[in-house]
């Protein structure tokens, strides 16, 4: 729906309901029974019903033609993975699994003249009962076991920025800049189960305060690039990362000794790009070439 209370204010609303449902057909660790029809039936496992759904808000404030501010806000129900559901391989289900939830603000401003325009907005996003499995082997008996690592929540919030200018006739500047601080915000503990439901130990997991690996939480880019009449262009972008910190599996860091250890923070680099281009006519066709360099400087990060 879209509604709009005044000419300069409007408000934009949209939600979804899914249900998803597992069920599991083990062809091979069950003794196969046959019909009457004489067809081999392989052991069916119960069916499991999750119902997810998601509702967003947008807001727009349009002060002038110039100038606007925005809202918005979002929830999201999602269903667990099938291996979630499933983790070992006979049909016995995680009766602990359940849906995880992401719950998501953000404010912003939007400027737009005829020689700049940009944006800037906060957000701030919270992952709630995110859900994590890790299997393991007894190294004597070479038994499967399984642990079920639920309810594993994060906060994802920064401020971003970006921007594009035409100062004179034929050259566009355009950057952006990007600070985030992701974090894992609690610890939990899990059961260690083998592949008959049997609790056989408890898993601790110990990522408060820990940094969100694998992206880079500080981005920025800036970039230039010049149009001239004849059809020649040329263009030049840097982009730079930071506070990237190494992936790692949450459900390794189960030893007290873990707590506060961040993952190792990759050293922040910049890589430079460049490229020329050439549009023109011929007998009738337009043609266009075009050479990119990526990473001019060979910089090794």
């Amino acid at each position: 729906g879209e509604f709009s209370p005044t000419e300069d204010f409007n408000i934009f609303v949209a939600g979804a309901a899914s249900n998803t449902s597992y069920q599991r057909i083990d062809r091979f660790n069950y003794l196969r029974e046959t019909e009457s029809n004489g067809d081999d039936l392989g052991e069916t496992s119960e069916s499991f019903n999750f119902l997810g759904f998601y509702d967003k808000t947008c807001s727009y404030y349009y002060i002038n033609e110039q100038h606007n501010v925005y809202f918005n806000t979002g929830y999201y129900s999602r269903a667990p993975i099938y291996d979630v559901v499933f983790p070992v391989i006979p049909n016995l289900p995680n009766i602990d699994a359940e849906n995880e939830k992401t719950i998501a603000f953000e404010l912003g401003y939007g400027l737009r003249t005829k020689t700049v325009s940009a944006n800037v907005n906060v957000y701030h996003t919270r992952w709630i009962d995110k859900t994590l499995t890790e299997d393991y082997i007894d190294l004597t008996t070479g038994l499967p076991f399984f642990a079920n690592v639920t309810g594993l929540n994060a906060i994802h919030q920064g401020l971003e920025i970006d921007f594009e200018a035409r100062p004179v006739s034929g050259l566009t500047v355009r950057g952006m800049l990007s600070i985030g601080d992701w974090t894992w915000t609690n610890d939990v503990e899990a059961i260690i189960s083998d592949d008959n439901a049997n609790v056989v130990d408890t898993l601790n997991v110990f990522v408060e305060g820990l940094r969100v690996g694998d992206a880079a939480q500080t981005t920025a880019s800036l970039g230039l690039d010049y149009r001239f009449p004849f059809g020649l262009k040329v263009w030049l972008t840097g982009n730079y990362a930071a506070d990237l910190f190494a992936s790692f599996d949450p459900t390794d860091r189960n030893s007290p000794d873990d707590r506060g250890v961040q993952a190792y923070d990759l050293p922040a680099f910049m890589v430079l790009d460049g490229g020329v281009s050439y549009e023109f006519d011929f007998q009738g066709y337009g043609l266009g070439l075009n050479d990119n360099v990526n990473n001019i400087f060979a910089e090794l990060y």
